[in-house]
């Protein structure tokens, strides 16, 4: 996905949504989601069948803040604006709380600025990975990313 993000580029910009073709990346379909942000809260336009398997719930189409993420809500918006604002992948892992308790799954997930058709960057493509909690510890990469 970042593979295709990076060539995407023109005149220095993110590619456009419209340039995305999930069926170009079909095994990352169930981990992929894209944001928007309009009037200041960032709304979730799709979330793959990874989100719902994970969290119980659909979230496509529910604003960050709506859900019920605990503290992690925060660093789901924070990932985002660092996005947005410097236009540049963000990354990061971080363990699943949904409806006030931490559950035994990891996620790990990037972030990838879009633009939109008038030229603004409100748009964030994103991929979701998750992983028991416990097996998450034992990845060497994992252990070194700290």
């Amino acid at each position: 996905m970042h593979d295709w993000w990076r060539d995407s580029f023109e005149d220095d910009q993110p590619p456009n949504r419209k340039a995305l073709d999930p069926g170009e990346m079909p095994r990352l379909l169930p981990g992929l989601s894209v944001f928007e942000i309009k009037q200041g809260q960032w709304r979730i336009r799709l979330a793959g069948t990874r989100f719902y398997e994970a969290l119980g719930e659909e979230i496509s189409g529910a604003v960050i803040d709506d859900l019920p993420l605990g503290e992690t809500g925060r660093s789901w918006r924070r990932a985002l604006d660092l996005a947005r604002e410097t236009l540049r992948p963000v990354c990061g892992a971080q363990r699943v709380c949904w409806r006030g308790e931490e559950r035994a799954i990891a996620r790990f997930w990037v972030r990838l600025p879009l633009t939109s058709d008038d030229g603004r960057d409100h748009m964030v493509l994103g991929h979701d990975v998750f992983r028991p909690f416990e097996e998450s510890l034992h990845t060497p990469a994992i252990a070194w990313a700290g």
